[in-house]
C-alpha cells in the first residue's frame, strides 16, 4: 500500500486534460475555459444614466440656474437625444445613454417638477455626477474572464454580455465509480452478519452531481 499524499501526486503526474471543444456557452457550464474572454467593446459602451432624473450642463448650475425646461424624455434603448440648451434639461431614465451636449445627472429627488419645469432643491456636487462613463469598467480587449477558469454562472453571465455564443472548452471528463470488496452488496439485497451494503460509491457520485458533473456507478 501506498500513502493517500504519494497515491495523490501520482494522479497528478498523469492528470487527464481532454482535446478543447467548442460549445454553445449555455452548454459550457461546469467546464474549464480553455480560452480568454475579451471584452468586444468598452464597457459601459456608452456615457450611461445611473439614475432617474434630468440631464443638465453642470456649466449652467455653476453659472447659478436652478430650473431648466424639459425638453423631452431620453429613454432607456434609444438613442441619444441632444439637449437644445442650457436653460432647457431632458428627463432621463437609469440605463439610457447620456443625452448629448449634457454631462450632469440630477435625480429625481433633488428636483420638484412642475408645469414642464425642473426646479432643483439640492444642487449637484460636480460634473459627471451619476454618470457612469463610457469604458470606464474595462477598455475593449481587456480579459474579462482568464483561460483556464471554471465556468458558472458568472461566467455565462460574461460570456454572453460579450457575444461569445459558443465557447472553447476542456469538456468535463467521463467518470465511472467502482467499489471493491467482499463484504460489499447492493443495496436492495438483505445483508447478512459478515456484509454490509454498498453506500460509499453513491455518496461519492451524489457529491460529484452536485458540483455539475455526471458519473456511473
Amino acid at each position: 500500500m501506498i500513502s493517500t499524499q504519494e497515491a495523490f501526486r501520482l494522479i497528478q503526474q498523469h492528470a487527464l486534460r481532454k482535446r478543447p471543444q467548442r460549445v454553445a456557452f449555455q452548454e459550457a457550464w461546469g467546464c474549464q475555459l480553455a480560452e480568454d474572454l475579451r471584452a468586444d467593446m468598452p464597457l459601459p459602451p456608452f456615457d450611461r444614466v445611473m439614475m432617474d432624473g434630468i440631464a443638465v450642463r453642470f456649466s449652467e448650475i455653476e453659472a447659478g440656474c436652478r430650473q431648466f425646461t424639459i425638453a423631452g424624455i431620453q429613454a432607456a434603448g434609444q438613442p441619444a437625444l441632444t439637449l437644445p440648451t442650457g436653460e432647457h434639461c431632458l428627463e432621463v431614465m437609469t440605463g439610457a445613454v447620456c443625452p448629448l451636449n449634457a454631462d450632469t445627472i440630477i435625480p429625481y429627488e433633488h428636483l420638484t417638477l412642475q408645469s414642464g419645469v425642473a426646479h432643483v432643491n439640492i444642487l449637484p456636487e460636480r460634473i459627471g455626477k451619476n454618470i457612469h462613463p463610457m469604458g470606464s469598467d474595462r477598455k475593449k480587449g481587456d480579459v474579462l474572464v482568464d483561460s483556464g477558469s471554471m465556468i458558472g454562472p458568472a461566467e455565462i453571465g460574461v460570456a454572453a454580455s460579450i457575444g461569445a455564443a459558443e465557447l472553447e472548452v476542456y469538456p468535463k471528463p467521463s467518470i465511472a465509480i467502482c467499489s471493491t470488496g467482499d463484504e460489499l452488496v447492493d443495496v436492495q439485497e438483505k445483508p447478512l452478519s459478515h456484509q454490509i451494503r454498498r453506500s460509499n460509491v453513491y455518496a461519492i457520485q451524489a457529491a460529484l452531481r452536485a458540483n455539475g458533473y455526471s458519473a456511473t456507478v
